[in-house]
């Protein structure tokens, strides 16, 4: 099926996406299901091939593709809203490792072995795993607030570091204003490091 719901209106797509998967499910048959809108291809999908340009970046289950991307294409394409990427530069200080950002230095947890001796690296970490504080933390990251987009479920708050816009995702009740100051947590099981050549991760 190629982009079968691509000109149907969003509520009909939501119906529709729900339909052809019970579907699906009836006939017992697989189903090769073309799309665009990776939310969709979330919903629907058993396995998940994510293509550029004609060649494969990642086949495996939904879950696997969104939590454990093999590279910068694949991590950027899925996930709504996308994953936030800042270009850093790797420190090692004993066995200590860091991320610096220039405006920012963030000591990397866990597997260290995979990262160390590289240089410029590039950090990823997506919207709903990054938390906002009103008062500073050990280890957050300071940022201001650039605007607000109120989603009715969730909002996403685009947050400005240094040069860089993030985006971060908070319930509807989180009170924040514009250009005020916060201060970012990352979830630390949840951090990527990437290849800034290859775009290829690390971690």
């Amino acid at each position: 099926m190629d982009e079968p719901l691509s000109q149907v209106d969003a509520l009909i797509r939501t119906e529709m996406r729900a339909e052809l998967k019970r579907l699906q499910r009836e006939l017992g048959q697989t189903l090769i299901y073309t799309t665009h809108d990776q939310v969709e291809g979330m919903a629907m999908a058993d396995r998940m091939a994510v293509m550029d340009n004609g060649i494969l970046q990642q086949c495996d289950v939904p879950e696997t593709v969104y939590n454990n991307p093999v590279n910068m294409f694949t991590a950027g394409h899925i996930g709504s809203p996308p994953m936030n990427f800042l270009d850093c530069h790797l420190r090692e200080e004993g066995a200590r490792i860091f991320l610096d950002a220039g405006s920012f230095t963030y000591e990397l947890l866990g597997p260290r072995e995979k990262v160390a001796g590289q240089c410029d690296v590039v950090l990823g970490v997506r919207p709903e795993d990054i938390s906002i504080s009103k008062n500073e933390i050990a280890g957050s990251v300071a940022a201001e607030v650039y605007t607000i987009e109120p989603l009715g479920l969730k909002t996403i708050v685009d947050l400005q570091i240094g040069e860089t816009v993030f985006k971060a995702t908070v319930a509807p009740s989180f009170d924040v204003q514009f250009k005020e100051k916060v201060w970012l947590t990352f979830a630390r099981d949840k951090i990527h490091v990437f290849d800034k050549s290859t775009g290829h991760a690390y971690v």
